[in-house]
């Protein structure tokens, strides 16, 4: 736009938007210089592009995060006891080691990540990992040796979640839960009949400036993107003085007491947040990747030689 209204900007003449089916394709797109930048990619991927040479690589923390989740309006997920379970079974600190390769920061089962500072309180976090007491809610359910609790775990092909899902798989073996895994294209795990109906799944959130976005569509009875149908009149209170007041020490309060409702009842797990990965050809200059990708400002980019 030669009439911007700040000089100088924007330093490129202009962007070309290409959309891949899958990460691998873009990273050999960038390596083979048919594309300058990608945005979002696994962490292997990421891994193999800082040894690249003429790449610059970018990792800076966020608030996204995979969600794990269980319907909480119908068997099994209506019993307390199988998501407890499914916690107790599950250690975080191995996923964020193996699935992240130690990127981005460990998660408490709850949205609300170490980025928001204030609102963020890092006493509030899941019981240590404990087999055996996952063993026993288990059978406190009606499930055993002979009855043993089967589900399909419902994930897309990205972004590592088939890892999560391998990793989560193995845990929760150990606590006598039979897992199948589901790999399925984003446009079939977002589809018709697909995340908001399956019991099981994975989601990839981004990472999103202020807390509530995630309460407020994912959380709250009846909002739109509720996968896990929670419905908890509890929450739904916290969530509305926190969204409502203009008390900042009130807000605070009221994020964290929603923490600790998530850790102690709600039917997520949020085993990590993720790093957010970018890598550019080393002839361009002035990138400052976003947190959420999409909102990354391209004005000060332009070629290292201009």
């Amino acid at each position: 736009n030669e009439d911007y209204f700040i000089e100088g900007q924007p330093k490129l003449d202009g962007l070309d938007v290409i959309f891949f089916n899958d990460d691998s394709a873009a990273i050999d797109a960038l390596i083979g210089g048919q594309i300058d930048l990608a945005m979002r990619m696994s962490t292997a991927l990421f891994q193999t592009l800082q040894s690249t040479q003429g790449i610059t690589t970018y990792s800076i923390p966020t608030n996204g995060f995979d969600l794990v989740r269980l319907r909480s309006d119908r068997e099994p997920g209506n019993n307390p006891n199988v998501i407890q379970a499914l916690k107790l079974a599950t250690n975080r600190e191995a996923i964020l080691n193996v699935v992240q390769q130690g990127f981005g920061a460990l998660g408490n089962d709850t949205p609300i990540g170490p980025l928001y500072e204030a609102y963020f309180d890092p006493s509030i976090a899941p019981p240590e990992r404990d087999v055996e007491a996952a063993r026993a809610l288990l059978s406190e359910a009606g499930y055993n040796a002979s009855n043993p609790l089967s589900k399909v775990l419902h994930t897309p092909d990205t972004g590592g979640r088939a890892d999560l899902a391998a990793v989560l798989k193995e845990h929760w073996a150990e606590a006598g839960v039979e897992i199948e895994i589901s790999v399925e294209p984003e446009s079939v795990y977002y589809g018709d009949d697909g995340w908001l109906e399956v019991d099981l799944g994975i989601t990839g959130w981004g990472s999103r400036p202020y807390p509530q976005f995630y309460l407020d569509t994912m959380l709250v009875t009846g909002a739109k993107w509720n996968e896990s149908h929670f419905s908890d009149s509890e929450f739904d209170e916290l969530a509305t003085m926190a969204s409502a007041n203009i008390d900042d020490g009130q807000r605070v309060s009221a994020y964290r007491q929603i923490q600790q409702l998530l850790v102690d009842r709600g039917p997520i797990l949020v085993p990590y947040f993720f790093a957010q990965f970018g890598a550019i050809n080393d002839q361009f200059t002035g990138l400052e990747l976003k947190a959420f990708a999409g909102r990354t400002d391209f004005r000060e980019v332009g070629l290292s030689n201009s």
